[in-house]
Parts: C-alpha cells; sequence; structure tokens
C-alpha cells in the first residue's frame, strides 16, 4: 500500500543479534553500530569487587569471536574494558539498579565504554502478542512501549499501526525529546520507517493478506551521539487482522 517515504536518517542496520550465553548470563551483541556486553547483577558485583575482568575476559572474548569480530578489535574492546573497570568501578557499581548494566563501546569510538543500566526484558510478550488487546513492552535497555489493539474498527482490507512518541524530555534531561521510529515490513521485501517526532504520533498500514508473512518490525531510537539504533524487535504481526488499529506508545526512553 502507498507509505510515506522513509526517513533518510533512518537507515536501517541489522538488529542486535543475541550470541550464546556463557556463565549462566554473560553476552555480547553486536550490531554495525556497536558493541555491547550485557552483565546481570552478579558479574557486575564480581567485576566491580575484583577491579578486573579476569572472571570474563575469556567469555566475552569467545563470544566476540563467534560473533565475526576481528582479532585486532576484540583486543581493543577487552582492553577498554579492562581499563574502565580499573578505575570506574564506582561509576559501574552506580549504573547497576538491581539488574545489572550494559557495557557498550560504539564503532565511532574504539576504546570508549559506556556503562548503563540493564533492564530484562520480563514484560516483552511472545509471539502471541497481538492475540491480546494490550500490554508492555520493556527493551533491555529500559526503553518502554505500550500497545494497544483496537479490532474491526477500520476498512477490513487493511490494518494501521500508529506510534505516538510521548517520551516527555531528551538528553540530557529537560532538552527536547528525540524522535523515535519502528521499521514496517511486509514480509516480502517492503520496509518502511514509521517516525514520530517528539510528542507527535505518526503511522502506516499493511493490507490484510501482508499480514501473515512471518515479518518482524523492529523500533528505533538515537542512541549515542544521536545516532540511530535498534531498541529492540517483535514477531508475531500474523494475530492482528484487518480491520484492526494497533497503537504503540513510547512512553519512556533510557538513553
Amino acid at each position: 500500500m502507498a507509505v510515506r517515504r522513509a526517513n533518510p536518517l533512518l537507515a536501517i542496520h541489522p538488529p542486535l543479534e543475541k550470541q550464546d550465553e556463557v556463565n549462566d548470563m554473560v553476552n555480547v551483541h553486536v550490531d554495525s553500530l556497536r558493541i555491547v556486553v550485557e552483565l546481570d547483577h552478579a558479574e557486575t558485583q564480581t567485576l566491580v569487587n575484583a577491579g578486573s575482568t579476569t572472571n570474563l575476559d575469556g567469555p566475552i572474548r569467545g563470544l566476540l569471536a563467534a560473533a565475526g569480530v576481528a582479532a585486532a578489535t576484540i583486543n581493543v574492546f577487552a582492553a577498554a574494558v579492562a581499563a574502565y573497570v580499573a578505575v570506574q568501578r564506582e561509576l559501574i557499581s552506580r549504573a547497576d539498579q538491581g539488574a545489572g548494566v550494559l557495557l557498550t563501546m560504539p564503532w565511532l569510538l574504539p576504546g570508549v565504554i559506556i556503562p548503563m543500566p540493564r533492564h530484562p526484558q520480563t514484560n516483552t510478550p511472545s509471539n502471541d502478542w497481538a492475540t491480546k488487546d494490550e500490554g508492555v513492552l520493556v527493551s533491555p535497555g529500559g526503553d518502554v512501549v505500550t500497545w494497544r489493539i483496537e479490532r474491526a474498527v477500520i476498512n477490513p482490507g487493511v490494518a494501521v499501526f500508529r506510534l505516538e512518541n510521548q517520551v516527555p524530555d531528551g538528553w540530557p534531561p529537560g532538552t527536547p525529546p528525540w524522535g523515535k521510529a519502528f521499521i514496517l515490513r511486509d514480509g516480502q521485501g517492503g520496509e518502511w520507517a514509521v517516525a514520530a517526532a517528539g510528542n507527535s504520533a505518526a503511522e502506516n498500514g499493511l493490507y490484510a493478506h501482508q499480514l501473515a508473512n512471518g515479518q518482524s518490525f523492529t523500533f528505533r531510537k538515537p542512541g549515542t551521539f544521536g545516532i540511530w539504533i535498534d531498541a529492540f524487535s517483535i514477531s508475531g504481526i500474523q494475530n492482528v487482522n484487518g480491520g484492526d488499529r494497533v497503537t504503540f506508545t513510547w512512553v519512556n526512553d533510557r538513553f
């Protein structure tokens, strides 16, 4: 169906790919913009108390290698994490709000580590999320997006997907809110960015016959230095029917 032209700033990058877990929790995520090490609370405390990455260096290196990261980059990342932990133990401890931390190195800033609180996706629905009329999605980074489905309220030949950006402010706090977006896919190779600036909304739709193609939608936001990144993805679109209007409301953004 007819769609708005995609925002050129919303260059589509591969979503974060979660690699195999090691030691019950350690995860490494790699995409075209960053490397992220995800640690739970116990591992974060071990890291802080030890003041070194000795216990985690091997698993982190192994996962980066499995993700196809070059050996030289692995060395840079491992050294950066070790150096950061050695001098910023207190900052890492403060970033841990009880669920652990995410340690991020942007590709544009090799050697720079950015700590953020980890928020497990305990509220992220399974593939049957759209069988419910409303609910909440929470990304690992703490982004909160609610959904509401109004059944059979529009033309039965289409389904509309709407994004409302209600994040109160940007970064630093008190500045105007940043835009948000999700990538709408038809499962046949077509995809479009549905982008909503701060305190606004945007929508687009699919024909009813495009809803059961096994596609996923990816939610995106500006990350470090305003570079757009993937926050999380959802599937289960086949449970939306023609005539439905789905409203996603982005209510919290953890930068």
